[in-house]
């Protein structure tokens, strides 16, 4: 799958850092005034009553009218901390799969197109491509159920190999009694 370039494209974004309510209001207020389809907003607990509002634009906003919304929302010394930055965009799925190294349960590898050359011949390569929709195959329940076919696999292939003991030990190790003894 071949990669999309992004240089040169960038996001616009808006912050303020203010209390619990004038934040929330102030992302109220901005979901009320804005077309959402070209922006989001989130809004983070800072910590010590602190929270932050960030909003990504994908034009530059008109930073007049958000600090005035900024102003009605949680006052005018407020509004004049609400700063403005840039930025880049990024493919990134790529950028998340740069360090993680393939999922390796049992004798199964789950892994990317990248990491196609990292397989070991003595292991079952699964190459799922990561994307926005499907993730990395680091996720437990995606380990758990390699996991649990290994055991699969093994118990059938155990149970086709014919079983040698020898006449004196019974099924489950005790030794027979001999005749006559």
């Amino acid at each position: 799958m071949a990669s999309k370039s992004y240089s040169g494209i960038q996001t616009a974004t808006a912050s303020l850092e203010t209390g619990e309510q004038a934040a929330k209001t102030f992302a109220s207020l901005f979901a009320e005034s804005w077309d959402d389809a070209d922006t989001a907003v989130s809004l983070v607990d800072s910590g010590r009553g602190r929270w932050t509002v960030t909003i990504h634009f994908r034009d530059p906003p008109d930073r007049r009218a958000l600090r005035a919304l900024a102003a009605a929302a949680a006052g005018d010394d407020a509004a004049k901390t609400l700063t403005f930055g840039q930025v880049a965009a990024k493919d990134w799925v790529r950028e998340g799969l740069a360090g993680l190294p393939p999922v390796v349960a049992g004798r199964f590898v789950v892994h990317g197109a990248h990491d196609r050359a990292r397989v070991a011949p003595s292991r079952i390569g699964i190459e799922i491509e990561a994307a926005l929709a499907f993730g990395t195959g680091h996720h437990g329940t995606t380990r758990g159920c390699l996991l649990a076919l290994d055991w699969i696999c093994k118990a059938v292939q155990n149970a086709h190999r014919p079983v040698h003991r020898h006449p004196e030990v019974r099924a489950n190790g005790a030794p027979r009694r001999m005749k006559g003894r």
